[in-house]
Protein backbone atom coordinates (compact mmCIF):
# COMPACT_ATOMS: atom_id res chain seq x y z
CA UNK A 1 0.00 0.00 0.00
CA UNK A 2 1.50 3.32 -1.08
CA UNK A 3 1.79 5.98 1.56
CA UNK A 4 -0.29 9.11 1.11
CA UNK A 5 1.54 12.45 1.18
CA UNK A 6 -0.11 15.76 1.98
CA UNK A 7 -0.02 18.32 -0.82
CA UNK A 8 0.22 22.06 -0.33
CA UNK A 9 -3.09 23.63 0.70
CA UNK A 10 -4.98 25.31 -2.14
CA UNK A 11 -6.24 28.75 -1.11
CA UNK A 12 -8.82 30.64 -3.16
CA UNK A 13 -9.14 34.22 -1.85
CA UNK A 14 -12.26 35.46 -3.57
CA UNK A 15 -14.41 38.58 -3.33
CA UNK A 16 -16.87 37.18 -0.80
CA UNK A 17 -15.30 33.96 0.55
CA UNK A 18 -12.02 32.24 1.26
CA UNK A 19 -11.90 28.53 0.38
CA UNK A 20 -9.09 26.15 1.30
CA UNK A 21 -8.75 22.65 -0.16
CA UNK A 22 -6.64 19.87 1.34
CA UNK A 23 -5.52 16.98 -0.89
CA UNK A 24 -3.11 14.05 -0.90
CA UNK A 25 -1.06 12.03 -3.38
CA UNK A 26 0.48 8.57 -3.02
CA UNK A 27 3.54 6.95 -4.57
CA UNK A 28 1.43 5.44 -7.35
CA UNK A 29 0.39 8.91 -8.47
CA UNK A 30 -3.20 8.58 -7.20
CA UNK A 31 -4.75 11.71 -5.79
CA UNK A 32 -7.65 12.32 -3.46
CA UNK A 33 -9.43 15.30 -2.00
CA UNK A 34 -9.47 15.26 1.78
CA UNK A 35 -11.48 18.34 2.75
CA UNK A 36 -12.56 21.84 1.75
CA UNK A 37 -13.23 24.64 4.24
CA UNK A 38 -15.09 27.86 3.45
CA UNK A 39 -15.04 31.13 5.36
CA UNK A 40 -17.07 34.23 4.39
CA UNK A 41 -15.38 37.61 4.02
CA UNK A 42 -17.00 40.68 5.59
CA UNK A 43 -18.13 43.39 3.18
CA UNK A 44 -16.59 46.16 5.29
CA UNK A 45 -13.24 46.76 6.96
CA UNK A 46 -9.66 46.25 5.82
CA UNK A 47 -9.79 43.56 3.07
CA UNK A 48 -6.28 42.26 3.80
CA UNK A 49 -6.90 41.85 7.54
CA UNK A 50 -10.27 40.25 6.77
CA UNK A 51 -8.60 37.80 4.37
CA UNK A 52 -5.93 36.95 6.98
CA UNK A 53 -8.62 36.15 9.56
CA UNK A 54 -10.63 34.11 7.05
CA UNK A 55 -7.61 32.09 5.92
CA UNK A 56 -6.65 31.41 9.52
CA UNK A 57 -10.21 30.33 10.40
CA UNK A 58 -10.58 28.10 7.35
CA UNK A 59 -7.19 26.47 7.89
CA UNK A 60 -8.09 25.83 11.53
CA UNK A 61 -11.35 24.20 10.47
CA UNK A 62 -9.43 21.79 8.24
CA UNK A 63 -7.17 20.76 11.09
CA UNK A 64 -4.39 19.99 8.60
CA UNK A 65 -0.77 19.96 9.75
CA UNK A 66 0.44 21.03 6.29
CA UNK A 67 1.59 24.67 6.32
CA UNK A 68 2.65 25.02 2.67
CA UNK A 69 0.05 26.62 0.47
CA UNK A 70 -0.61 27.76 -3.09
CA UNK A 71 -2.86 30.65 -4.04
CA UNK A 72 -3.74 32.28 -7.36
CA UNK A 73 -3.80 35.58 -9.17
CA UNK A 74 -6.43 36.48 -11.74
CA UNK A 75 -6.33 38.73 -14.80
CA UNK A 76 -5.59 41.61 -15.00
CA UNK A 77 -3.19 41.15 -12.06
CA UNK A 78 -1.47 38.30 -13.92
CA UNK A 79 -1.52 36.94 -17.46
CA UNK A 80 0.30 34.37 -19.60
CA UNK A 81 0.72 34.49 -23.38
CA UNK A 82 2.62 32.45 -25.95
CA UNK A 83 5.45 34.26 -27.73
CA UNK A 84 7.92 33.11 -30.39
CA UNK A 85 11.33 34.81 -30.13
CA UNK A 86 13.84 35.36 -32.92
CA UNK A 87 17.28 33.82 -32.46
CA UNK A 88 18.91 35.44 -29.41
CA UNK A 89 20.67 34.61 -26.16
CA UNK A 90 18.77 33.65 -23.02
CA UNK A 91 19.69 37.00 -21.46
CA UNK A 92 18.43 38.92 -24.47
CA UNK A 93 15.23 36.86 -24.44
CA UNK A 94 14.59 37.71 -20.80
CA UNK A 95 15.23 41.40 -21.43
CA UNK A 96 12.92 41.37 -24.43
CA UNK A 97 10.17 39.62 -22.48
CA UNK A 98 10.47 42.09 -19.60
CA UNK A 99 10.40 45.08 -21.97
CA UNK A 100 7.24 43.76 -23.59
CA UNK A 101 5.68 42.98 -20.20
CA UNK A 102 6.28 46.52 -18.95
CA UNK A 103 4.67 48.00 -22.06
CA UNK A 104 1.66 45.70 -22.05
CA UNK A 105 0.95 45.65 -18.32
CA UNK A 106 -1.98 48.05 -18.39
CA UNK A 107 -0.90 49.89 -15.24
CA UNK A 108 1.81 52.34 -14.11
CA UNK A 109 4.83 50.06 -13.76
CA UNK A 110 6.91 52.84 -12.20
CA UNK A 111 4.60 52.77 -9.18
CA UNK A 112 3.75 49.05 -9.29
CA UNK A 113 6.52 47.01 -10.97
CA UNK A 114 5.99 43.99 -13.19
CA UNK A 115 7.27 40.55 -12.28
CA UNK A 116 7.89 38.56 -15.48
CA UNK A 117 8.82 34.93 -16.13
CA UNK A 118 9.51 32.78 -19.22
CA UNK A 119 8.78 29.08 -19.59
CA UNK A 120 10.01 27.14 -22.64
CA UNK A 121 7.16 25.44 -24.53
CA UNK A 122 9.21 24.37 -27.57
CA UNK A 123 12.90 25.27 -27.56
CA UNK A 124 13.39 24.24 -31.20
CA UNK A 125 10.92 26.87 -32.41
CA UNK A 126 11.81 29.30 -29.57
CA UNK A 127 8.20 29.26 -28.38
CA UNK A 128 7.79 30.42 -24.78
CA UNK A 129 4.99 31.09 -22.35
CA UNK A 130 5.56 34.64 -21.12
CA UNK A 131 3.94 35.46 -17.81
CA UNK A 132 3.61 38.79 -16.06
CA UNK A 133 2.19 39.70 -12.67
CA UNK A 134 1.55 42.85 -10.70
CA UNK A 135 4.14 43.12 -7.92
CA UNK A 136 1.62 44.54 -5.46
CA UNK A 137 -0.75 41.59 -6.05
CA UNK A 138 2.04 39.11 -5.36
CA UNK A 139 3.01 41.01 -2.19
CA UNK A 140 -0.59 41.05 -1.01
CA UNK A 141 -0.93 37.28 -1.48
CA UNK A 142 2.28 36.64 0.44
CA UNK A 143 1.29 39.04 3.21
CA UNK A 144 -2.07 37.33 3.71
CA UNK A 145 -0.84 33.74 3.91
CA UNK A 146 2.21 34.53 6.02
CA UNK A 147 0.15 36.57 8.48
CA UNK A 148 -2.14 33.53 8.71
CA UNK A 149 0.96 31.49 9.72
CA UNK A 150 1.21 29.55 6.46
CA UNK A 151 4.12 29.27 4.02
CA UNK A 152 3.58 30.32 0.43
CA UNK A 153 4.94 27.63 -1.91
CA UNK A 154 3.73 29.19 -5.18
CA UNK A 155 1.38 31.70 -6.75
CA UNK A 156 -0.45 30.19 -9.71
CA UNK A 157 -2.60 31.70 -12.44
CA UNK A 158 -6.28 30.92 -11.92
CA UNK A 159 -6.68 29.46 -15.44
CA UNK A 160 -4.11 26.74 -14.81
CA UNK A 161 -5.60 25.77 -11.46
CA UNK A 162 -9.04 25.52 -13.05
CA UNK A 163 -7.59 23.37 -15.84
CA UNK A 164 -6.23 20.92 -13.23
CA UNK A 165 -9.56 20.82 -11.40
CA UNK A 166 -11.68 20.48 -14.54
CA UNK A 167 -9.55 18.55 -17.07
CA UNK A 168 -12.58 17.62 -19.18
CA UNK A 169 -13.53 21.23 -19.99
CA UNK A 170 -12.20 22.98 -23.08
CA UNK A 171 -13.46 26.35 -21.84
CA UNK A 172 -14.12 27.47 -18.26
CA UNK A 173 -16.26 30.52 -17.52
CA UNK A 174 -15.71 31.90 -14.01
CA UNK A 175 -18.63 34.22 -13.17
CA UNK A 176 -17.27 36.39 -10.40
CA UNK A 177 -18.99 39.00 -8.29
CA UNK A 178 -18.02 41.95 -10.48
CA UNK A 179 -16.24 40.38 -13.48
CA UNK A 180 -16.33 37.20 -15.51
CA UNK A 181 -13.20 35.39 -16.70
CA UNK A 182 -13.25 33.23 -19.83
CA UNK A 183 -10.45 30.65 -20.14
CA UNK A 184 -9.73 28.53 -23.22
CA UNK A 185 -7.76 25.52 -21.97
CA UNK A 186 -5.30 25.13 -24.85
CA UNK A 187 -2.53 22.54 -24.21
CA UNK A 188 0.48 24.89 -24.45
CA UNK A 189 -0.90 27.95 -22.65
CA UNK A 190 -4.37 28.91 -21.54
CA UNK A 191 -5.88 31.96 -23.23
CA UNK A 192 -8.00 34.22 -21.06
CA UNK A 193 -10.26 37.23 -21.41
CA UNK A 194 -12.16 39.42 -18.96
CA UNK A 195 -15.81 40.42 -19.31
CA UNK A 196 -16.72 43.50 -17.29
CA UNK A 197 -19.88 42.04 -15.78
CA UNK A 198 -20.58 39.50 -13.07
CA UNK A 199 -23.23 38.19 -10.75
CA UNK A 200 -23.65 41.49 -8.92
CA UNK A 201 -24.84 43.28 -12.08
CA UNK A 202 -27.80 40.91 -12.40
CA UNK A 203 -28.53 41.09 -8.67
CA UNK A 204 -28.71 44.89 -8.90
CA UNK A 205 -30.93 44.74 -11.98
CA UNK A 206 -33.34 42.30 -10.30
CA UNK A 207 -33.42 44.48 -7.19
CA UNK A 208 -34.07 47.65 -9.18
CA UNK A 209 -36.79 46.15 -11.37
CA UNK A 210 -38.63 44.43 -8.49
CA UNK A 211 -37.85 46.96 -5.72
CA UNK A 212 -36.07 44.31 -3.63
CA UNK A 213 -33.23 44.73 -1.18
CA UNK A 214 -29.92 43.27 -2.33
CA UNK A 215 -30.11 40.17 -0.11
CA UNK A 216 -33.61 39.30 -1.33
CA UNK A 217 -32.64 39.98 -4.95
CA UNK A 218 -29.68 37.59 -4.56
CA UNK A 219 -31.92 34.86 -3.11
CA UNK A 220 -34.40 35.28 -5.96
CA UNK A 221 -31.63 35.22 -8.56
CA UNK A 222 -30.22 31.93 -7.30
CA UNK A 223 -33.64 30.31 -6.87
CA UNK A 224 -35.41 31.49 -10.02
CA UNK A 225 -32.73 32.95 -12.25
CA UNK A 226 -33.59 36.14 -14.10
CA UNK A 227 -37.23 35.03 -14.21
CA UNK A 228 -38.27 37.60 -16.76
CA UNK A 229 -36.25 40.46 -15.25
CA UNK A 230 -32.63 41.54 -15.75
CA UNK A 231 -33.09 40.21 -19.28
CA UNK A 232 -30.77 42.76 -20.85
CA UNK A 233 -27.97 42.14 -18.31
CA UNK A 234 -28.15 38.37 -18.71
CA UNK A 235 -28.25 38.58 -22.52
CA UNK A 236 -25.26 40.95 -22.56
CA UNK A 237 -23.22 38.67 -20.27
CA UNK A 238 -23.93 35.59 -22.39
CA UNK A 239 -23.16 37.46 -25.62
CA UNK A 240 -19.90 38.82 -24.19
CA UNK A 241 -18.80 35.35 -23.07
CA UNK A 242 -19.66 33.87 -26.49
CA UNK A 243 -17.69 36.62 -28.24
CA UNK A 244 -14.70 36.03 -25.96
CA UNK A 245 -14.77 32.30 -26.69
CA UNK A 246 -14.87 32.95 -30.44
CA UNK A 247 -11.99 35.42 -30.18
CA UNK A 248 -9.77 33.22 -28.01
CA UNK A 249 -10.25 29.78 -29.53
CA UNK A 250 -7.91 30.32 -32.54
CA UNK A 251 -8.54 26.85 -33.86
CA UNK A 252 -8.47 25.17 -30.45
CA UNK A 253 -11.31 22.67 -29.93
CA UNK A 254 -14.16 24.02 -27.80
CA UNK A 255 -16.40 21.03 -27.22
CA UNK A 256 -17.11 21.17 -23.49
CA UNK A 257 -17.91 24.07 -21.20
CA UNK A 258 -17.78 24.47 -17.41
CA UNK A 259 -19.30 27.41 -15.56
CA UNK A 260 -18.02 28.16 -12.06
CA UNK A 261 -17.89 31.02 -9.60
CA UNK A 262 -20.20 33.39 -7.78
CA UNK A 263 -22.86 33.71 -10.46
CA UNK A 264 -22.68 30.23 -11.96
CA UNK A 265 -25.87 29.07 -10.24
CA UNK A 266 -28.04 31.67 -11.93
CA UNK A 267 -30.81 29.50 -13.33
CA UNK A 268 -30.52 29.09 -17.09
CA UNK A 269 -27.18 30.90 -17.41
CA UNK A 270 -25.09 27.80 -18.19
CA UNK A 271 -27.74 26.58 -20.65
CA UNK A 272 -27.72 29.93 -22.47
CA UNK A 273 -23.90 29.89 -22.67
CA UNK A 274 -24.04 26.34 -24.00
CA UNK A 275 -26.41 27.39 -26.75
CA UNK A 276 -24.46 30.51 -27.73
CA UNK A 277 -20.97 28.96 -27.70
CA UNK A 278 -21.93 25.60 -29.22
CA UNK A 279 -20.08 23.75 -26.43
CA UNK A 280 -21.93 21.27 -24.25
CA UNK A 281 -21.88 21.58 -20.48
CA UNK A 282 -19.38 19.20 -18.90
CA UNK A 283 -21.29 16.66 -16.80
CA UNK A 284 -20.40 14.39 -13.92
CA UNK A 285 -17.94 14.78 -11.05
CA UNK A 286 -14.31 14.99 -12.27
CA UNK A 287 -11.84 12.43 -10.92
CA UNK A 288 -9.91 15.31 -9.37
CA UNK A 289 -12.67 15.59 -6.76
CA UNK A 290 -12.55 11.89 -5.89
CA UNK A 291 -12.06 10.65 -2.34
CA UNK A 292 -14.14 9.42 0.55
CA UNK A 293 -14.55 12.82 2.23
CA UNK A 294 -17.81 13.80 0.47
CA UNK A 295 -20.55 11.98 -1.47
CA UNK A 296 -20.87 12.79 -5.16
CA UNK A 297 -24.06 14.81 -4.74
CA UNK A 298 -22.35 17.15 -2.26
CA UNK A 299 -19.37 17.58 -4.58
CA UNK A 300 -21.61 18.21 -7.59
CA UNK A 301 -23.44 20.95 -5.67
CA UNK A 302 -20.25 22.56 -4.33
CA UNK A 303 -18.03 22.12 -7.41
CA UNK A 304 -18.61 25.64 -8.85
CA UNK A 305 -17.39 27.13 -5.57
CA UNK A 306 -14.58 24.64 -4.87
CA UNK A 307 -13.01 24.29 -8.32
CA UNK A 308 -10.27 26.90 -7.97
CA UNK A 309 -9.20 25.82 -4.47
CA UNK A 310 -9.10 22.15 -5.52
CA UNK A 311 -7.05 22.94 -8.62
CA UNK A 312 -4.58 24.89 -6.49
CA UNK A 313 -4.30 21.98 -4.04
CA UNK A 314 -3.06 19.78 -6.90
CA UNK A 315 -0.35 22.26 -7.95
CA UNK A 316 2.52 19.99 -6.80
CA UNK A 317 0.80 16.68 -7.62
CA UNK A 318 2.46 16.23 -10.97
CA UNK A 319 -0.78 17.08 -12.76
Amino acid sequence: MSRWRALALGIDIGSTHVRIACAERNGAGERRLRAVATQPLPSQGDPVLAAVDAVREAAGTLGASERRCVTALRPPDATVALRAFPKMSARERRRSARFEAEHSAGWDVSADPVVSRLHAVDRETALYAAGLARSSALSRARRIVEAARLRLAAVDLDAYALRRALPGADVVVDVGLHRTSVHIMAPAAAASALVSAGGSAMTRAIGNELALEEALAEERKLALGAGGVAVTEKRELVASVSAAVARLRRGAPVRTLAVVGNGSRLAGLARDMERETGARIASGVPATFSGDAYPDDVIAAALPDWALAVGLAYWDAGA
